[in-house]
This record gives C-alpha cells, structure tokens and sequence, in this order.
C-alpha cells in the first residue's frame, strides 16, 4: 500500500536550516507535500504561536487528501529512512515531541479535527490520542536537533505549567525536567517551582489530565511492587 504524507515545518526563513529541507526531501519512503510554515506570530506564549503557524497552515490544505502527517521543526534533520522504518510502527502517532511525529491522519482527525491544542501541539496530541487508546509509540529511527540556541526563562515557565495542565504527577514531573539534562540548570528550578505554584493556585487543567495522572500513578504502583519483590 502506497501511504500520501503530508510534511509540515513551521519555520521562520532564518531559523530554517537547508539540511533540514534535504533530508526531508531524501527520504527513500517519499513525501506528497513539502509545506515550509514561516507565519511570524505575536502571541505570549511558545505554544501559542507555535500552534497557531501549523493550524493556520493547516487550514488551507485539504488534510482528507493524506494519510499521514510529518510534522518537524525547523532545526532538526532526519535520516533518509526515517519516514519507510516509522511507518511500520503503524501507529497512530509515532514520536512523543514536537520535533519530529509522525501522525496518522484519520486519527488526527477524529481526536483533534485535525488542528493542535494551545496547551502543547506535541505533549497534548500524544496524551490525547493514549487517552482515547490510540496507538503512541517512540519513534523506530531518531530524528536529529542541529539547534544550539538557548530557549529563554519564559519556556522554562510555560513547561511548568503545560506539565500541570496536562496532569503529571510530581514524580514524573521531576523526571520529564531531567530527562534530557546532564544537571539541573537554575532554569530548570523554575519549570519545577512553576509546577508547584500551579498546584497551590489550582489552575485549570485540561481534559486529559484525569487519564495521565492515574496512568502514572499505576506505574508508580507496578514500579514498587516490583522493587518490592
């Protein structure tokens, strides 16, 4: 079976790096549509304008028309086979961030009528599409960041708070911080102390916050008893 694959990359043309755009083009599973998304957004927030450049671009393709949806950013390359060895995951969405997912269509569709939540246009989808028991998975072949710029306080921030909204509970909180960290950086102190605020002002949360909350907490749960035994 032949699959139609949409690829998206919201970028503005200066953070837009050319290996990006080669490697994309020189996959050996190839892509139908190569739509680069440079819309410049003021919005306050990462998530916010991020979500607002694909859904705009979105919105003027006829997403009926494929089957999956390559979605990367701007400062990530990715092997030549990347697209043929993901795909036979047959997941729903194979990645679990924003720089590089592989989303099936028709359930993008279904779950999310095919735009990105505000909240995260990654953590969210991923939660999301679990929540409803579609299928998640890593990603077979890794993309690669070529990206050394350092994100500002203000995402450190907005982490804190996106963690709370979408449900972590605070083991898996702490550990989503230093997942990709060699030590903890001032910066990260933040996320985590912005975590804790949103606890004590009881922000809203978002509708999949029930289902990761209690999935972690059973993991919690299977990881003592194992330790256990």
């Amino acid at each position: 079976m032949t699959y139609r694959i949409l690829c998206i990359v919201p970028s503005l043309p200066q953070n837009l790096n050319p290996k990006t755009v080669q490697s994309i083009l020189n996959q050996t599973y190839p892509i139908e549509i190569l739509a680069i998304l440079p819309k410049k957004i003021n919005k306050p927030t990462i998530n916010d304008r991020i979500t607002q450049v694909l859904n705009d671009g979105l919105a003027n393709i006829n997403l009926e028309s494929f089957d999956y949806l390559l979605r990367i950013d701007g400062d990530v390359t990715i092997p030549s086979n990347f697209i043929e060895e993901n795909l036979k995951a047959n997941a729903d969405c194979c990645g679990k961030s924003g720089y590089a997912m592989l989303i099936k269509v028709s359930t993008f569709l279904r779950l999310m009528n095919g735009r990105f939540n505000k909240i995260s246009d990654d953590t969210y989808l991923g939660l999301k599409f679990m929540k409803e028991g579609a299928k998640v998975v890593d990603l077979r072949v890794r993309a690669e960041h070529s990206s050394t710029t350092a994100h500002p306080l203000s995402d450190f921030i907005l982490r804190g708070k996106t963690l709370y909204k979408v449900g972590y509970e605070p083991i898996h909180m702490i550990h989503a911080v230093l997942l990709h960290v060699h030590y903890i950086t001032l910066k990260d102190c933040f996320t985590i102390l912005t975590y804790f605020g949103s606890v004590i002002k009881r922000i809203p949360k978002s509708d999949v916050a029930g289902y990761v909350f209690n999935y972690q907490i059973k993991r919690l749960f299977r990881l003592r008893k194992l330790c256990g035994e």
